[in-house]
């Protein structure tokens, strides 16, 4: 493949990339606005949250089908085959060179960041929602005439135990 070939899939990869760190950032932005909205307790809003987490994803979806396509056509010029970011990034480290910054390299590592930030706050909203279900399992139990309580074992672990009352 030619140097100017390679040179215009950079420029493409470079600006799916942007789209992808553009929408993650706001696919974060939204699990912590969904986190604001459980401490709140307020479900109109989190179920707001979550038909405009579903767009980005549908939007997300579309990007990457465009990084598919591209990485296909790009594939069958080619003796070798991309399937992986790295090997991407390999092939396109010739022509970052030429450039006083490494776009793709960044936005990827950007784009990492970004997942990584959204996977932590997924995990910190997933858990609140975990609490909240064992707060409401133990409301529903106290009103069906069930009491739980917890004791220490020889371990120091708690040993969960039921009462009727």
């Amino acid at each position: 493949m030619e140097e100017a070939e390679l040179k215009l899939y950079y420029q493409q990869f470079v600006q799916i990339w942007e789209d992808f760190c553009r929408l993650h950032n706001d696919l974060h932005q939204l699990t912590c606005d969904e986190y604001m909205a459980l401490l709140s307790s307020d479900l109109d809003l989190l179920e707001e949250h979550m038909a405009q987490k579903d767009q980005l994803l549908k939007h997300i979806d579309i990007v990457e089908g465009k990084r598919s396509k591209i990485l296909d056509e790009m594939n069958n010029k080619l003796d070798e085959d991309i399937s992986h970011v790295h090997q991407l990034l390999e092939l396109m480290e010739p022509i970052e060179k030429n450039f006083t910054v490494s776009a793709l390299k960044n936005l990827n590592d950007l784009l990492a960041d970004v997942i990584s930030k959204i996977q932590g706050q997924n995990k910190k909203n997933q858990i609140f929602l975990n609490k909240a279900l064992i707060n409401i399992k133990q409301i529903k139990d106290e009103f069906a005439g069930k009491k739980e309580y917890s004791t220490y074992g020889k371990n120091g672990l708690t040993n969960g135990h039921s009462a009727q009352r």
